[in-house]
């Protein structure tokens, strides 16, 4: 069925609703997106237009602030003169606006027409949050942020929560979070015993009090997300294969690169060591009013910091390194602890597909796999089929030039296909998983 930026608006504005939020109405956020799908078909200077938009009201436009405000929190500036949000005023403004640091501030006159008011800054540090670069981060201003990610992409933020987003002509409301749980979860992390076994011989602790400094799945599938969200910035398209073996894949540049693996390594210890001696600073000393601090746990802790950042910045240019071969046409081979094997590899598996489904949830129950034509999707998608299924052990990720990410495997005898997977942290996904895990 095809969708369009009314059918956005109506989402948008039973989201609001339902979380007791003051909504602009239908009629408004109509009109909003219906400006922000007309500017994202038009170029300026050759170049598509991505912005974002803020909807926040000029008279009260931070109505809660936090009781500290941090230097690098966002901040609306006013400009000297509105202008009304119209198609040529924003494909205008745009040149000016990167969606990644900035956000045109829009809010209704008396009259009830939009206009432009403001600017926000700062808006980098939720994007850095985003797609997991930083622990942590501001959730976006206003009452809601709506991003012009491409062409008829427009997806709608509400703090730390995608509300929905039009993509094309569909209505994306939910996305596959088969990191969280599910088959591609359990095969990404089938080998963590060891994982967390080097950790923590490497920190001479025991495994059950390693555990507790630090989370390991969101340090191997959060930098699996990492690589997925910046192939997907390309806008070229991309496949990224895990697997065991690297069987029936003709790489045009072999490339063994283990760093990446390492590096996860050494993040993980940094955290147990920093958390450690930070906890037990607060609990037996600050907690406990005492006086003085012993020297060498506060040096340890300012040392094993300083080495935590250190391994936070190595692994942001490992991610960076590797998204970027995805480049070149053919898929980058990772094995299952994330050492890469190669790069611009071509599948060799010959054998067709006997069938394929597709996933409406994370957990893959029957009830939620729908057979489809796998010829309807292109060679890269139905080459990688191929192999998922010819080794039942692989995950294979397939990244289109328009930003769909697709995930698939073999759960028992059938390949299953997940699309909308998430990649980015979103905060109410993050909390569902933990509360799982600590539930049970």
């Amino acid at each position: 069925m095809t969708s369009y930026p009314a059918d956005l608006a109506e989402r948008v504005h039973e989201r609001l609703v339902a979380q007791r939020l003051k909504s602009p109405g239908i009629l408004t956020l109509t009109a909003l997106f219906e400006i922000l799908y007309f500017t994202s078909l038009k170029t300026e200077e050759g170049r598509s237009c991505k912005f974002s938009v803020t909807y926040s009201d000029p008279e009260d436009p931070d109505p809660k602030p936090p009781p500290r405000i941090r230097a690098h929190r966002w901040k609306h500036i006013a400009l000297a003169r509105t202008r009304l949000f119209t198609v040529r005023n924003v494909s205008k403004l745009a040149k000016a606006i990167d969606p990644w640091s900035s956000s045109l501030a829009v809010y209704p006159r008396e009259d009830g027409r939009l206009c432009i008011w403001g600017l926000v800054d700062q808006i980098v540090h939720f994007n850095r949050f985003l797609v997991r670069e930083f622990d942590s981060g501001f959730g976006t201003p206003g009452l809601f942020q709506a991003v012009v990610q491409g062409p008829a992409d427009i997806a709608v933020y509400r703090r730390y929560d995608c509300i929905a987003r039009l993509n094309q002509a569909s209505i994306i409301i939910r996305q596959n979070d088969v990191f969280g749980s599910g088959p591609i979860s359990k095969k990404l992390m089938r080998d963590v015993m060891l994982y967390k076994r080097t950790v923590a011989k490497s920190v001479g602790i025991s495994l059950s009090r390693c555990l507790d400094y630090w989370e390991e799945e969101e340090n191997r599938l959060g930098t699996l997300c990492r690589i997925l969200v910046n192939i997907q910035q390309y806008r070229q398209g991309g496949a990224v294969l895990i697997s065991p073996t690297a069987k029936d894949l003709n790489f045009k540049y072999a490339l063994e690169y283990s760093r990446l693996s390492r590096a996860l390594v050494r993040l993980a210890v940094n955290q147990v060591r920093f958390h450690r001696s930070s906890r037990t600073i607060h609990e037996e000393f600050l907690d406990e009013n005492e006086d003085s601090i012993p020297v060498d746990l506060y040096l340890d802790c300012a040392v094993s910091e300083a080495e935590l950042r250190d391994s936070e910045a190595e692994l942001t240019g490992c991610v960076r390194f590797v998204s970027a071969l995805s480049c070149i046409d053919g898929l980058v081979h990772l094995r299952p602890d994330f050492t890469l094997d190669g790069f611009g590899a071509e599948i060799t598996v010959a054998k067709e597909i006997r069938s394929l489904y597709r996933a409406s949830s994370a957990g893959c129950k029957p009830e939620y796999l729908k057979p489809v034509d796998f010829n309807h999707y292109g060679m890269r998608h139905r080459s990688m089929m191929r192999y998922c299924e010819a080794y039942p052990d692989s995950v294979g990720f397939v990244v289109s030039q328009d930003g769909d990410i697709r995930a698939m495997t073999i759960v028992g005898r059938k390949l299953v296909m997940w699309e909308n997977v998430m990649i980015h942290f979103l905060q109410d996904a993050y909390m569902k998983r933990v509360t799982k895990r600590i539930m049970g």
